[in-house]
C-alpha cells in the first residue's frame, strides 16, 4: 500500500502515521537516500518473511528530481507499505501527487485548521520558553484537548531528546525534522537532569491515573518539572 501524507497540520498527519505504524518502519529525509539505495529497501523483507514499512520524507525535497524516486516505489513489491511524508502541502505539481492514480496511492491532506498545536506546545516547552508554554496550553485547553494526549506528546518529545542526548540507536529513528528540533533542545539538558525529569514524569503519570493527582493539574506540573530541570 502507499500513502502520500502531507499538509501543515504535522500533529493530524502524525497522528496519521502512528495509526499505520509497526515495529518495522524505517524512516528516511529524500535527502539522505538515493533510488538505488530506496529500491533496495523496498524490496527487502525480513527473515521472517514481513514486508518493508518506509517512510520516505519529502519535506525538504525543494527541487530535487522526484521522478526515479517514483519509478522505484511504483516496482515496490504489493506488500510494501510505503509513506511519502511531508510537513508541508505539496503542490499539484509534484511528482508524488501526479502520479498517484498510478501508484495507486491514498492521499491524505492534513490541512491546518486549529490554532493550536501540541508540537508547537513541545517546542515552546523544551526551548524552555514558559510564558510562551502556558499560552499554548491554554490555547489546547480551549480546542478541548485531552491533557493525558498532551502529556503523551510530552514524553514522545521526552524521549527524542534523551535519544539524542545519550547517543542512542533509536535516534536514527526520528523523523528529519523532528530530530533537528530534538538536537537543539537537547543542548537544554544535561544527562542527569534528564534522568530525573524522566523519574518526575513516570511519578505525575502514576499520580494522574490514580487519583494522587488531579487531572487539571498534570501538564501545569509537567511544564513546572521540564523548566526546573534544565541546565
Amino acid at each position: 500500500m502507499i500513502y502520500i501524507i502531507h499538509g501543515e497540520n504535522s500533529a493530524a498527519s502524525r497522528n496519521t502515521l502512528l495509526g499505520l505504524q509497526h515495529s518495522g518502519k524505517t524512516e528516511f529525509s529524500i535527502t539522505d537516500i538515493q533510488p538505488e539505495k530506496l529500491r533496495e529497501l523496498v524490496s527487502s523483507f525480513d527473515i521472517f518473511g514481513n514486508a518493508p514499512f518506509i517512510i520516505l520524507d519529502v519535506t525538504q525535497a525543494n527541487r530535487l528530481n522526484l521522478e526515479n524516486y517514483v519509478q522505484v516505489i511504483k516496482s515496490a513489491p504489493a506488500e510494501t507499505t510505503t509513506v511519502i511524508f511531508s510537513y508541508k502541502e505539496l503542490s499539484t505539481a509534484n511528482a508524488f501527487l501526479k502520479a498517484a492514480s498510478e501508484l495507486k496511492a491514498k492521499i491524505i491532506l492534513s490541512k491546518q485548521v486549529n490554532k493550536a498545536s501540541a508540537f508547537k506546545f513541545n517546542e515552546f516547552l523544551f526551548d524552555l520558553d514558559k510564558k510562551n508554554a502556558y499560552k499554548e496550553f491554554n490555547n489546547l485547553l480551549e480546542q478541548e484537548e485531552e491533557p493525558f494526549y498532551i502529556f503523551s506528546m510530552i514524553l514522545y518529545q521526552l524521549r527524542n531528546i534523551v535519544y539524542i542526548k545519550f547517543d542512542s540507536d533509536e535516534k536514527n529513528k526520528i523523523s528529519p525534522f523532528i530530530k533537528q528540533k530534538a538536537i537543539k533542545q537537547a543542548n537544554n539538558f544535561a544527562q542527569e537532569d534528564l534522568c530525573e525529569l524522566f523519574a518526575k514524569m513516570y511519578q505525575l503519570d502514576k499520580n494522574a491515573k490514580t487519583g494522587g493527582l488531579p487531572l487539571d493539574l498534570l501538564i501545569p506540573f509537567a511544564i513546572e518539572y521540564t523548566c526546573v530541570h534544565s541546565s
